[in-house]
């Protein structure tokens, strides 16, 4: 499968789940709704984006990166909207302007278990077949990419800010100032995309090697699912986290996020010292936070603000109940062998027959065999897989599944 079968999919977003009990601080958070929840990709796949990702930024026939920039902002009265237009530099070095809308795409294709090929990845972004969101009246006569609004259905928080603070070679760690992002990244007028016959700004300057590294990093930064993780929307829950409440989403809060980076340093090792090092960041601990910090974020997941479907009665535990008891609305974690999505269904519809493997929650085992009949290469595997009927009928009961081909 490629990014384009991928996009033309429409594979569903991560869905909310009704919590069975109150999520009361960081550590219940990343182990709750983060990891038990299964709403962090497999890391073997995160990890094989991060290479993909690694190898194109290293890579010295890549020429054309992304940036999260002017997907908003009004100026006399004009929206400075650049989304999917194009900066081209003398030395054919160009940008690419997007928002958060692509960073979500790849968040769900590593989510769903899919990794492209590098040399799909790489043709997808030179060749302008790259889905990024645009579609103001402006953006619609000036980009060379195509538009989408597929988002993962929840808030994609990044680790490291995008726009934050960079490491110099001079060991100084600072934002990118107005005049540096007036000449990495050009405002430009729309005049200077539609009077080109390609559509294309081409500015007559070139940038520095130490200036492209600061794009490179902004990319890996902005794209790399390893500086990625969800949380609710801020109209879908409510926290105690001062002074925010209700008014900015917890994905922002400092010591959250820095748990989040210390969960993925320690799991991801050696790849998350590449992605520091690409995306020219230091691992800063938030001010005042210790390793014991307790900060209750009280979290509470409204199911009926989550869904246009009736919210079924919710099956909180009793008074003195067992909180680790399987709860409504359990999305199981399913894992493939091969672990690639794409390499799985060709093997699957070669052989055609798989073996599941299914964890309940009460402890107890049970194997299947899953023959191919209707599966092709285009399927949705993990559609396929939530239809059959077993699954219908035990899956708030299901903890884990692997589905190997045999």
């Amino acid at each position: 499968m490629t990014i384009k079968e991928f996009h033309a999919r429409r594979i569903s977003k991560i869905k909310y789940e009704e919590t069975a009990y109150p999520i009361h601080t960081i550590a219940d958070f990343y182990d709750e709704f983060l990891k038990k929840e299964g709403r962090l990709p497999d890391p073997e796949i995160v990890k094989k984006w991060h290479d993909i990702l690694t190898q194109y930024v290293n890579d010295e026939t890549s020429t054309v990166f992304i940036a999260r920039k002017y997907s908003g902002g009004k100026a006399n009265n004009v929206w400075n909207n650049r989304r999917g237009a194009v900066i081209q530099f003398a030395d054919g070095f160009e940008i690419v302007y997007a928002d958060n809308f692509l960073a979500h795409e790849i968040f769900l294709m590593a989510y769903h278990g899919f990794v492209p090929t590098y040399e799909d990845f790489k043709k997808t972004i030179e060749q302008r077949e790259l889905f990024i969101t645009s579609g103001t009246d402006v953006e619609k006569k000036i980009r060379l990419y195509p538009s989408a609004s597929k988002t993962c259905g929840c808030y994609l928080a990044h680790i490291v800010d995008v726009n934050g603070l960079y490491l110099r070679e001079d060991n100084s760690y600072r934002e990118i100032s107005s005049a540096e992002s007036s000449k990495l990244y050009p405002l430009g007028t729309p005049a200077d995309w539609t009077k080109s016959t390609d559509r294309i700004y081409h500015v007559p300057t070139v940038l520095s090697d130490k200036e492209k590294v600061l794009v490179k990093a902004h990319f890996i930064r902005f794209l790399d699912p390893m500086n990625h993780y969800v949380t609710p929307d801020t109209k879908h829950c409510s926290h105690t986290v001062s002074p925010w409440k209700r008014k900015k989403n917890i994905g922002e809060y400092a010591p959250l996020t820095y748990f989040v980076q210390k969960q993925y340093k320690a799991l991801f090792g050696t790849r998350y010292d590449e992605l520091t090092d690409l995306g020219k960041f230091k691992c800063e601990k938030p001010t005042g936070y210790t390793d014991s910090t307790v900060i209750d974020l009280n979290i509470r997941f409204d199911l009926s603000a989550c869904t246009s479907t009736v919210p079924k009665k919710s099956t909180a535990p009793a008074a003195g109940g067992n909180p680790k008891s399987p709860r409504f609305g359990h999305s199981s974690k399913i894992e493939y062998v091969p672990s690639d999505i794409g390499a799985f269904t060709s093997l699957f519809v070669k052989k055609g027959a798989a073996k599941i493997t299914i964890t309940y929650f009460d402890g107890h085992v049970e194997t299947r065999t899953w023959t191919c009949k209707k599966i092709t290469q285009t399927s949705n595997i993990r559609g396929n897989l939530t239809s059959q009927a077993w699954y219908r009928k035990s899956k708030d009961s299901i903890s884990h599944i692997i589905c190997e081909v045999l």
